[in-house]
């Protein structure tokens, strides 16, 4: 090459550089780490990691809640083992169910049974009965 295509070549870097300086942001420390941390999907998974611990959390707070709970079963059935066990939590069971003909063909029975159930967390000696774990779970989390 030739001498003047070597200068024009080295004055284009510099001038090059020269304009990217200029023209270049000047960022503060705190900038370049919220840009970095903005950008990161490692800080992207611990805020959803983060979001997660939350929700269970207030998830294992339920169990200090109250429940109030309604159930209602209704069956019918002419197996012998079924109605000999229906007939005995009726309290209808009487001497003539004991034949032959009664326990090996039974006429089918109904069985209808309402239940109403409460729970809830007591305190009992400075601790709570229904307690809930702490919510370390996170993942890629490390123990230090």
């Amino acid at each position: 090459m030739s001498r003047r295509r070597w200068i024009l070549l080295i004055s284009g870097v510099l001038l090059a550089t020269a304009l990217r300086t200029v023209f270049a942001q000047t960022l503060t420390l705190r900038q370049a780490i919220d840009r970095a941390l903005e950008r990161s999907p490692q800080a992207a998974s611990s805020h959803a990691a983060l979001q997660q611990a939350v929700a269970n959390t207030s998830l294992a707070k339920t169990a200090l809640l109250s429940q109030v709970n309604f159930f209602e079963d209704i069956s019918r059935g002419n197996d012998p083992v079924y109605v000999f066990g229906a007939r005995l939590r009726q309290q209808q069971f009487t001497q003539a169910d004991f034949s032959l003909n009664s326990l090996n063909r039974p006429v089918p029975v109904n069985n209808f049974a309402t239940r109403f159930t409460a729970s809830g967390a007591s305190l009992t000696g400075g601790r709570w009965r229904t307690e809930s774990m702490p919510c370390n779970w996170a993942p890629g989390a490390r123990k230090r």
